[in-house]
């Protein structure tokens, strides 16, 4: 044997740590990426007032949106019972993480009007305690959108027209129907393939506009069907079914790389009678 493939096959095996070694350091140095189309912001709520007074704190945070698209929030905390609002950066109040409290508790699924910035308030219900808390944002799967119009002749049943749509869904994935109109109050059913009701809701998202949330227990194929909330109305309106996947801060294997959000300055705002709210800005 000769002399050299001792030498050969010493070198190829040192070759080789050092590649594995090399390729190791890389992959460490890597940054932790979140879920595609999620966002994480965070800060700390602190409960401490002048004169030793507890106050009612808030954390504004600013997020762009786009117009037409639907968008999942909610905050999570294991210190404080927290609350969440969206306005928009002339200070209306656009959504509150109640609104869906019966189906969606501890989300706002927001579909803006306009392209813009808003803001997204964190603060604490009573009890009044301090702790960090984490906003966790992400655009909804958008299964099925369509623009409409509901005319004269379309089907009429009890004196309401109405129009239906097939929409194939997975057991056990949540889903949520919004149906939109200008033209007329809309109003929403959703039957399964033997006809029957299985949900139905008016004005849930305010006079022009309804929202059904379900979670089927079976796939199948189910019938959407928007109609108005007053006999022998027409009109434009959009409907759209997206899917919403819930993600919990503690999911197992799910990395976290949350960065604390800057303060900027401290101010005081009005608040309900007896109260006092300190916002502390961060954008």
């Amino acid at each position: 044997m000769s002399r050299c493939t001792p030498i050969f096959w010493l070198a190829w095996i040192l070759t080789a740590i050092v590649a594995l070694l090399f390729a190791s350091s890389l992959a460490s140095a890597q940054p932790i990426t979140q879920p595609r189309g999620e966002i994480i912001l965070s800060g700390f709520l602190s409960c401490s007032g002048p004169n030793g007074n507890r106050q009612c704190p808030f954390r504004h945070h600013y997020v762009e949106m786009v117009a037409g698209r639907t968008y999942a929030l909610r905050i999570e905390t294991t210190e404080f019972n927290a609350a969440l609002m969206i306005e928009d950066e002339r200070g209306n109040m656009l959504a509150r993480d109640t609104d869906d409290f019966d189906t969606l508790p501890g989300y706002i699924v927001y579909r803006p009007a306009a392209t813009g910035t808003y803001r997204l308030i964190a603060s604490a219900k009573a009890p009044l305690l301090e702790g960090f808390y984490a906003i966790f944002m992400q655009e909804l799967t958008v299964l099925f959108r369509v623009k409409d119009e509901m005319t004269s002749s379309d089907p009429l049943r009890c004196e309401f027209h109405a129009r239906t749509y097939d929409v194939p869904m997975v057991a056990g994935q949540r889903y949520i129907i919004d149906l939109t109109s200008n033209a007329f109050s809309p109003y929403l059913k959703l039957l399964d393939m033997d006809g029957m009701i299985i949900a139905f809701q008016d004005e849930s998202m305010g006079p022009r506009g309804t929202r059904i949330v379900y979670t089927p227990t079976r796939t199948a194929s189910y019938r959407i069907v928007a109609t108005t909330f007053d006999p022998r109305r027409v009109g434009a309106f959009m409907l759209s079914v997206s899917r919403l996947v819930i993600q919990s801060l503690d999911s197992a294997n799910r990395p976290l790389r949350i960065a604390l959000s800057r303060s900027r300055h401290l101010r005081k705002i009005p608040c309900p009678p007896r109260l006092s709210i300190w916002s502390t800005h961060s954008r």
